[in-house]
């Protein structure tokens, strides 16, 4: 079994314990790969990628059977960073979708207005997801970040209500009161988040604490 490390071959003393299968092979090299501070951002079996589908089937194969382990590893800051950097671009587009959504149902042009809108939700959940992220990669605490008159922590949970009630209307089928929160509530949040991604960002950019 080779094991290659950003294209680098590395060589290995594992334990009968940390060679059971893959998995185990897999968490000695991460112990590795930590202490030079970093995370692993792709890995491949076989030349198969790992993805939620195969996981469990590939980590699982015995050392027989692998010829072959291709690592590619980041530091998580320059991650975070470019995730941010991202953020920032990618926000103003999103709001840019919810204000176009509105317009539709508020004409009645609601299977565009709806196809579009489960683009919107998508760009949501990626955001959501890439908030949650953050804290444990990076260390920040969103309630000692301030923001206004108040702090992260309390403009996400702000962001958590207006998507909750946007929710609520989509399951109840109402068109004129998804159209108002996208327009009146969400579009101005989203602002706010595009503000927010900056201080985030620059709070990342600076000295590790």
């Amino acid at each position: 079994m080779r094991i290659f490390i950003d294209r680098e071959e590395k060589v290995f003393d594992f334990s009968e314990d940390e060679s059971k299968n893959v998995e185990t092979i897999l968490k000695k090299i991460e112990e590795f790969v930590s202490k030079e501070g970093k995370v692993f951002t792709r890995i491949s079996v076989n030349g198969e990628v790992i993805d939620d589908e195969n996981k469990d089937r590939i980590l699982s194969l015995s050392p027989e059977k692998v010829e072959q382990i291709l690592l590619d590893t980041a530091n998580p800051r320059e991650l975070s960073i470019e995730a941010l950097e991202e953020l920032i671009e990618y926000l103003p587009k999103l709001k840019e979708g919810t204000e176009t959504v509105a317009k539709l149902l508020s004409v009645g042009e609601y299977e565009k207005g709806y196809a579009l809108f489960a683009k919107v939700i998508d760009g949501i959940n990626w955001f959501v997801k890439l908030l949650k992220t953050l804290p444990p990669v990076t260390g920040m605490n969103y309630s000692e970040i301030n923001y206004k008159d108040s702090n992260v922590s309390s403009a996400f949970s702000y962001f958590e209500r207006v998507m909750n009630s946007l929710l609520v209307a989509f399951e109840k089928k109402d068109d004129a009161k998804i159209a108002t929160l996208l327009k009146d509530e969400l579009s101005p949040v989203l602002d706010e988040w595009i503000e927010i991604a900056k201080i985030l960002k620059d709070y990342v950019e600076g000295p590790i604490n």
